[in-house]
Parts: structure tokens; C-alpha cells; sequence
């Protein structure tokens, strides 16, 4: 969501569209190296010995995107490499930014986790 609500917010693609080890390392200069939770939470000691062997970048501010700071602001609490760290959707709708088109009567929350759809390949 992060990646998405970014592009939206600033006209542009976050993220190369060439190839995925680029992508990678865009996504890693943008959101910073992860650390060792973070890569923990991605249950692939193949990602991980990828991510690790990148050189270290601190977090790219989210006020260096963007000169709005209601936008900017959003785009601190969705930009994070551990998915355990990043802010809800919820949350997310609280924002400044997007509390405006927030209508909390028409809005609800799946009781769980979604299951993907059948019969969609990817």
C-alpha cells in the first residue's frame, strides 16, 4: 500500500520498472536496510542473504518525497520494511491526509485474514 499510496501522492513510479534486484535495492535505499526482525519476518534465509548482502542505506525520509507534510506523514507510517512496524490501514485513515474522506458508518474491517481468490492464477 505504501508503494502505491506514494506513486499517487507524487506523480510518479517509486520504483524502477526494470527487473526485480533493482527494485530491490530502490526499495532498500528508500525504506533503509532492514534489520535482523525484519528479516526474520520474511521467512527466506534466500531474501534475507540477498537483503544482507546489499550495503547498508539509512531510511530515505519521507519529508525528502514530499513537501506536504500531511502526505508526508502518510508515507512515514505505510514506507517500513517490517511489515510488523508499519502502520494499519486503520490507522492509515486516521491520517489528516485521508481522515477527510474517511466515512467510519460505511467502512468495516474483515474479521480475518482474506483468503486469496480461487481459480486466479497469478
Amino acid at each position: 500500500v505504501g508503494c502505491v499510496l506514494a506513486e499517487m501522492l507524487l506523480g510518479h513510479r517509486l520504483l524502477p520498472p526494470e527487473g526485480l534486484w533493482e527494485q530491490v535495492a530502490a526499495l532498500v535505499e528508500l525504506v533503509g536496510t532492514p534489520d535482523p526482525a525484519a528479516l526474520a519476518s520474511l521467512q527466506s534465509p534466500f531474501a534475507s542473504t540477498i537483503l544482507s548482502a546489499l550495503p547498508f542505506c539509512p531510511v530515505t525520509p519521507a519529508s525528502a518525497l514530499t513537501d506536504d507534510p500531511e502526505a508526508a506523514a502518510c508515507l512515514a507510517a505505510t514506507l517500513v520494511f517490517n511489515p510488523a512496524e508499519r502502520c494499519t490501514m486503520a490507522s492509515l485513515l486516521t491520517q489528516p491526509l485521508l481522515s477527510r474522506y474517511r466515512d467510519p458508518q460505511d467502512e468495516g474491517a474483515a474479521p480475518g485474514p482474506v483468503e486469496p481468490l480461487s481459480g486466479v492464477e497469478d
